[in-house]
């Protein structure tokens, strides 16, 4: 079918124009119905010897027999640690190896738990499949054609790993030939069977390179649909994969700036550095399926003063939520508790609500047990 790009329709006016550089308006934005959230806070037992972090920047859900479980990488043991969401039952921590059939690298950039016995990880170099003890089951080297995306960065893009149970198959955002696809790996073909061009952002319709640490995409996929949007602006781009249909939807906020101007240098990464502070960073957006509602994280923009450490910058950041129904109307955005969550990408979709660990250097707290917030929508 031949692809066409829809916008989706409007009822308020624009909100903001593309950066500079930019040639054109963003989508208009759809807002639903006002949903409630309700806020729940999980304390993890304080005699847990095996925790090193007090947050996870690499996380991923893992629901089996109606238990929900983050698995988060811990950078610090390199290990899984398995994080049950409910009755507070000790954490648990499944060393990996660094060396020998079962070593895995230790720059582990995306999680995507299937099950205890089949947890896809990204290390940078392949894709690998381990369980719970450890064990590699499957090692994965991807076509060498292409620059692999996959990451989970703050300062940069969330792209994540993504497992197709029904295909049988990976998903993972690639650059090649200075555009951006999300291939498909066949598990039983062992080979690349699909390529999907991801189209530039409305504000980058020359896919320029000015956005410094911004210019890649986060990417995402639920209900058969590939879900991405860029660092510097708030639209929310979706590509059909039955139907080849490209959509668009405003997603802006009506707290902070909703585009980023262009970077001015190509070379000094202190200005890349300064960039990333002083203005918004949209991550990536999560689907909730119990709930059949997606929310994304994002921060605001910040002065950038060079008299104060850099971990004060970033944690002092405004956090904001923002909760949209199926088609990608608004139906909640709320100011987050200053000083609480980690700007660390140290959060989680669950099957019907979003995971915060409460890590904050500014906090004031000198408690180092792990805890999570769980904002739960539409109750």
């Amino acid at each position: 079918m031949k692809r066409r790009f829809l916008f989706f329709c409007c009822i308020l006016p624009v909100l903001g124009e593309c950066g500079s550089g930019g040639s054109g308006s963003l989508p208009e934005n759809r807002y639903g119905d006002t949903v409630s959230c309700s806020f729940s806070h999980v304390d993890m037992p304080s005699s847990i010897e095996s925790l090193a972090l007090k947050d996870y920047p690499v996380t991923s859900c893992l629901v089996t027999d109606s238990m929900e479980r983050i698995v988060g990488y811990n950078y610090r043991l390199h290990s899984l640690d398995v994080i049950e969401c409910k009755d507070c039952p000790p954490v648990r921590s499944f060393p990996l190896k660094r060396e020998g059939p079962d070593g895995v690298l230790t720059r582990i950039k995306a999680i995507n738990a299937v099950s205890p016995d089949s947890v896809w990880l990204y290390d940078g170099a392949m894709f690998c499949r381990v369980d719970f003890q450890g064990k590699v089951h499957e090692r994965i080297l991807p076509p060498d054609d292409g620059t692999i995306l996959v990451e989970t960065n703050y300062a940069m893009h969330t792209a994540k790993l993504m497992y197709d149970k029904k295909g049988k198959s990976l998903l993972y955002p690639v650059l090649r030939n200075d555009s951006v696809f999300v291939d498909r790996y066949g598990l039983r073909e062992r080979k690349r069977t699909a390529s999907y061009f991801l189209r530039p952002s409305l504000c980058n319709p020359d896919n320029s390179t000015d956005y410094a640490d911004f210019r890649f995409p986060n990417v995402s996929m639920a209900e058969g649909k590939i879900i991405y949007n860029y660092p510097y602006e708030s639209t929310i781009y979706t590509l059909d994969l039955s139907s080849g249909e490209y959509s668009a939807a405003g997603a802006a906020s009506r707290f902070t700036s909703n585009t980023a101007p262009r970077c001015d240098t190509h070379s000094d990464y202190s200005a890349w550095q300064r960039y990333g502070i002083e203005n918004t960073h949209f991550y990536d957006v999560m689907y909730l399926p119990e709930a059949r509602l997606y929310a994304r994280m994002h921060v605001a923009g910040t002065d950038f003063l060079t008299d104060r450490p850099l971990l004060e910058l970033i944690d002092g950041r405004d956090m904001y939520l923002m909760i949209f129904d199926r088609n990608f109307r608004i139906v909640k955005e709320m100011k987050l508790e200053s000083h609480r969550y980690s700007c660390f990408t140290g959060w989680c979709a669950l099957p019907d609500a979003v995971s915060l660990f409460v890590s904050n250097s500014l906090s004031g707290s000198d408690d180092e047990r792990l805890s999570m917030d769980l904002i739960r929508p539409g109750h």
